[in-house]
């Protein structure tokens, strides 16, 4: 008679599929942390990348870093095109509700805020 211990079927005295599993699962966490790390990092979800063109999301971008609200003035003076095109490109994201545009009598300027 001959015993056969599944010893095959353990890994550092744990079962296969245990270790299968917490692999998985340490695997899919270190993506979405990867993930989160990078929308982070350049305050774009997936599908504004995905959706908006390159200067709207240098806009969009531009003004999430700042954090507050920012001048039309300013958006133009720190993005080098042409102020008409950042005008048309704001009215875009204004129409798509990704920043928000109030008129600044004193300053004589819209200030820009980001709505997400």
């Amino acid at each position: 008679m001959h015993h056969h211990s599944r010893a095959s079927d353990l890994i550092f005295g744990l079962p296969l599929w245990l270790i299968l599993m917490a692999f998985i699962i340490i695997v899919v966490l270190v993506g979405i942390y990867f993930h989160r790390k990078r929308i982070l990092s350049d305050y774009l979800s997936t599908e504004e990348r995905k959706e908006l063109s390159d200067i709207e999301q240098e806009i969009l971008r531009l003004i999430r870093q700042t954090g507050k609200p920012i001048s039309q003035s300013e958006i133009c003076d720190l993005i080098p095109i042409e102020p008409e095109e950042v005008a048309e490109n704001l009215s875009w994201l204004q129409d798509k509700k990704l920043i928000e545009r109030e008129w600044d009598s004193s300053d004589q300027t819209y200030l820009i805020k980001s709505v997400s």
